[in-house]
């Protein structure tokens, strides 16, 4: 590493380390969240740029502003919860930036989704036979709330530098929220290792192979 590098790196690391800072001042995250935040957000910062820390910071302050609608207020979010949606992003920048994107695509799909369905819709369906519950119930849909989830995912693969890509970016993070949803209504719950984190984990590393079939289909 050149001492460009070293520098930008930790301009890279301040940066986060502010933003987490903050996140923590307002009681968005626990403590225990710091680090996690720091070396996700380094690390993406670092090898992106701002075409990585841009759609980053508008998945997390997005999800916060949709959750601030909401009459039960979130618990701050801790360190888990930071990995379960960004250490795949996280490894994906390493790598390719459109896998980055389709997998934080998936993750602020599904968080438009729920937050939006739990601040504006009081009933909803569960994905497990359809029964009407309560919405916010693991597995289940509104209409707002898929609205939600759809315009979250179709203007969210606008970060994409590459015309050709909005298209399966939406398509993978969109699909991925509904599967999200199915396996939240069959699987969550049912084992003590199936929580809502793990199959947040699990859509974040679906949606970038959604993305890669359907690029291969569609060009």
């Amino acid at each position: 590493m050149g001492i460009l590098d070293t520098f930008y790196f930790s301009f890279c690391l301040i940066s986060s380390s502010f933003i987490a800072m903050v996140l923590i001042y307002k009681k968005f995250f626990k403590e225990n969240a710091f680090f996690a935040i720091v070396i996700v957000g380094t690390f993406i910062f670092f090898n992106l740029g701002l075409k990585g820390i841009l759609p980053l910071l508008f998945f997390v302050f997005s999800s916060i502003f949709w959750g601030s609608f909401r009459e039960k207020k979130h618990e701050p979010r801790d360190y888990k919860q930071v990995f379960a949606n960004g250490l795949i992003p996280l490894i994906l920048s390493f790598f390719d930036y459109h896998l980055f994107l389709s997998s934080l695509c998936a993750l602020i799909s599904d968080t438009w989704s729920s937050e939006i369905g739990m601040s504006f819709s009081k009933e909803a369906y569960s994905l497990k036979g359809f029964k009407k519950v309560m919405a916010g119930e693991s597995g289940a849909v509104s209409f707002i709330g898929t609205v939600g989830g759809l315009s979250g995912a179709l203007l969210f693969s606008f970060f994409s530098t590459d015309k050709p890509y909005i298209f399966p970016v939406f398509l993978s993070g969109f699909i991925s929220n509904i599967i999200d949803s199915l396996l939240g209504a069959y699987l969550e719950g049912k084992y003590p290792f199936i929580t809502s984190d793990t199959i947040n984990f699990l859509i974040s590393i679906l949606s970038p192979s959604i993305f890669l079939i359907f690029k291969s289909i569609i060009y």
